[in-house]
């Protein structure tokens, strides 16, 4: 379940300093634990890497970014990280998958199953119409199950049963007809739009018996507290009138799917299992299960701004990492700051709801950047904000290529003006009276009006091309450009030594301190 590695340590010229950077832990604020610098190493503490998100903002590269920065810390050990792919499933376990498909359109699909098992059943018979109507009937319950029922999707599942029932019938499976009247029953309890006018006399016979029989049993009773209170309260996909807090009674025995909602904020579907002579009592947070984000390609916590981040980060990934199990929980993705994109980085102790350190990266939202992976990987880990910078090699700098383009083109322009300006400069001062001049008196006119204004292109050209080559050359040797693919190398707090690796230590005791190692 869980991955970590320890980087290896190369004995010549390393050596460990140990007080030095259990010095620097308390004043970076590493870790909330005293230091020791004694004893053997204990076990790593555990991590778990989710995203986030804000609502209405798009994050793209939100998801590449937190899977890069995991790995980052898998590679430089010091924490066990737990594997994306079995911290959801202890989500999924507790907060189960929503189907991603809209209303209407599970409304439209449904008729159309509907509609053509119809088509079949009276064309072809009940064993082409059974066939097709057994899998309407499984996609059709998963989508019941993930979402509160409309108008239009309880139609469809009525239609869907009711025929269902009335093939199972008429193939003499009196025991299946049964089961799915069950179903049904539970699902929408006694409505009135099943009746003889609707659909067939033999099937909504079977209803009505079925229903009376499971009347006798509906004694079951689910108590309903949300955080906020006043919530509105679907039961089996259906809006009841009362909201929370709440006592529902009169409850089918068997399972319940139940989902609490106010306002933007709804719960994840959940599932009890409802006893005779038992009140289950049924508690919801609304507004953590609604900053849940988890499927659809995301992995992670949704915020509906700033300040929702600040009120409730700590305690919304304490939860999750009180769910997957871990000491600690870490979350990134791209956020915005006054218009600017920020990568950003938080750290949470699980035990103490705490957010022990956060901070925010400039960022490119359309890039993925591999220095700001490695420094946000170390600032979770060490809290380690400074580093070494690495620049591009001047071959390399974009603006110096363009100015020195801008030199040579306008250089280029003015050496053609020039040649030109010396030609018709020589046109308009031909005289006559000593040579056989090409042009006539007009033309020569005309062609010293022309030297004129080539003359002044040919200088501007000279003037332009050669202020841009001069700083398209102070660019290359001055202006350096940092190169977001480098090697990250931090530097130790209060030193301005580069390291090349840094763990933490942990002693059986508890306590924390650092160590690293370097070349001198």
């Amino acid at each position: 379940m869980f991955t970590s590695r320890t980087s290896p340590r190369t004995p010549a010229r390393r050596v460990r300093i140990g007080a030095l950077l259990a010095s620097a832990a308390l004043v970076a604020g590493v870790l909330p634990s005293s230091v020791a610098l004694a004893g053997a190493p204990a076990e790593d503490p555990t991590l778990a890497v989710f995203e986030i998100y804000y609502r209405g903002k798009p994050a793209a590269k939100t998801a590449e970014y937190a899977a890069k920065v995991e790995q980052r810390i898998v590679k430089e050990g010091g924490f066990d990280v737990i594997n994306k792919i079995d911290a959801e499933k202890l989500v999924y376990a507790k907060y189960p998958k929503s189907e991603d498909v809209t209303l209407e359109e599970s409304a439209d699909a449904v008729k159309k199953i509907v509609d053509d098992a119809t088509t079949i059943f009276f064309e072809q018979g009940a064993g082409p119409a059974l066939e097709k109507l057994r899998d309407a009937r499984e996609k059709l319950q998963r989508i019941v199950d993930s979402m509160s029922l409309s108008e239009e999707l309880k139609k469809g599942y009525i239609d869907t049963q009711m025929l269902l029932t009335l093939i199972y019938l008429k193939s003499n499976s009196q025991d299946k007809a049964e089961e799915v009247m069950r179903a049904l029953v539970r699902q929408v309890g006694q409505d009135a739009s099943i009746n003889t006018d609707n659909y067939h006399p033999d099937a909504v016979a079977l209803y009505r018996e079925t229903y009376r029989k499971m009347s006798e049993q509906r004694v079951g009773q689910i108590s309903v507290r949300s955080n906020p209170p006043g919530a509105d309260v679907y039961i089996n996909g259906i809006k009841q009138d009362k909201t929370t807090p709440a006592v529902f009674e009169g409850l089918f025995p068997g399972e319940v799917r139940i989902q609490v909602k106010k306002g933007e904020r709804s719960s994840h579907m959940r599932t009890i299992n409802v006893e005779t002579g038992t009140v289950h009592e049924f508690d919801v947070d609304l507004a953590f299960e609604s900053a849940l984000a988890f499927g659809n390609g995301r992995y992670g916590l949704e915020f509906l701004d700033e300040l929702d981040r600040k009120r409730n980060l700590g305690p919304f990934a304490a939860k999750l990492g009180e769910l997957v199990g871990v000491d600690y929980v870490a979350v990134v993705g791209l956020g915005d700051d006054k218009g600017e994109t920020k990568l950003e980085g938080h750290l949470v102790q699980t035990e103490s709801d705490k957010v022990l350190r956060g901070t925010g990266m400039d960022a490119n939202a359309n890039v993925v950047s591999k220095r700001r992976i490695g420094e946000m990987a170390y600032y979770i880990m060490y809290g380690i904000t400074e580093f070494g910078t690495n620049y591009l090699p001047w071959y390399e700098n974009t603006k110096g290529w363009i100015l020195t383009g801008v030199g040579v083109v306008a250089g280029g322009l003015g050496g053609l003006s020039y040649a030109m300006y010396s030609s018709d400069r020589k046109d308009a001062e031909c005289n006559p009276n000593t040579t056989t001049c090409a042009l006539d008196e007009a033309g020569r006119q005309d062609a010293k009006k022309s030297a004129e204004t080539e003359r002044t292109l040919a200088y501007t050209g000279f003037g332009v091309g050669a202020a841009a080559l001069v700083g398209g050359i102070l660019i290359f040797a001055l202006d350096n450009e940092e190169d977001p693919d480098a090697e990250v190398k931090p530097v130790l707090p209060g030193t301005g030594i580069k390291t090349t690796s840094i763990q933490p230590i942990f002693t059986p005791q508890g306590d924390v301190g650092l160590g690293a190692t370097f070349t001198f």
